[in-house]
């Protein structure tokens, strides 16, 4: 066996394209992580009632791995039915994790800005309209205002479109997003961020919080002493932690 600092455990989406290949990317060397599918049949009620149903059984094919850490990385499943529905998914997670720490990725994202001490978002998100409407009473619930909601499909689209977002439009939103806020939230882990982070909040000149972003530092924030990080080194510095 080699030395590691830590073991990540990883639920995803069976869908997911995305947050796999930017763990594997931005993840210091010295972690490993492994990850669960669960089924998902949308961003509605029932797929992400569905999806969040089958997060038990993925808990359980993740303990024989000893993870040091297990995360639910979906944020729009963590979110959608508000703060008390999270507070209780939460502690269902802790349950059936049998005393490894447990994450959201609504969690990461709400520990992360309130790290950075953002109150005022400008946020971006690939949801349906009532989605994002969730996700507004959702951020409103844990204290923050959200300032302007910039949504990037007008409508419902499938997980293969949403994470093929092209980078320019998701970078021209979290431009727009980001007049006179404390921060800007680029909502979901199906959408591409980590190789934007830098430069568009170099642009912007406020922090730029991306799901993807948030998981991995609070994630590796309960991990024994890992090494650096490598990407997104602006957040990274302003949350102290270590960037390659």
């Amino acid at each position: 066996m080699y030395a590691r600092a830590g073991r990540l455990g990883l639920i995803v989406l069976e869908s997911d394209q995305v947050l796999e290949p930017e763990m594997r990317r931005a993840l210091p060397e010295d972690v490993d992580y492994h990850v669960a599918r669960v089924r998902y049949t949308g961003v509605h009620d029932a797929g992400l009632a569905a999806a969040t149903r089958g997060v038990a059984g993925a808990i359980r094919t993740l303990l024989p791995v000893h993870p040091d850490v297990i995360v639910w990385a979906c944020t729009s499943a963590s979110f959608y039915r508000g703060r008390r529905g999270h507070e209780i998914l939460l502690k269902r997670l802790a349950l059936l994790a049998r005393g490894v720490p447990t994450l959201t990725a609504s969690a990461a994202v709400v520990r992360t800005l309130h790290r950075l001490r953002a109150v005022r978002l400008g946020v971006v998100a690939p949801y349906p309209p009532e989605i994002n409407a969730r996700l507004t009473t959702f951020l409103q619930e844990e204290g923050f205002v959200v300032e302007r909601l910039l949504g990037l499909y007008d409508s419902a689209v499938d997980d293969d479109t949403l994470q093929r977002t092209p980078g320019p439009r998701l970078r021209e939103a979290i431009e727009t997003a980001a007049r006179d806020v404390d921060a800007v939230l680029v909502s979901c882990t199906g959408l591409v961020t980590l190789p934007l982070l830098d430069a568009v909040t170099e642009a912007v000149g406020r922090p730029v919080v991306s799901s993807n972003a948030a998981i991995l530092a609070e994630a590796l924030a309960v991990l024994p002493s890992p090494g650096p990080v490598r990407g997104f080194h602006a957040l990274l510095r302003a949350l102290a932690l270590p960037a390659a």
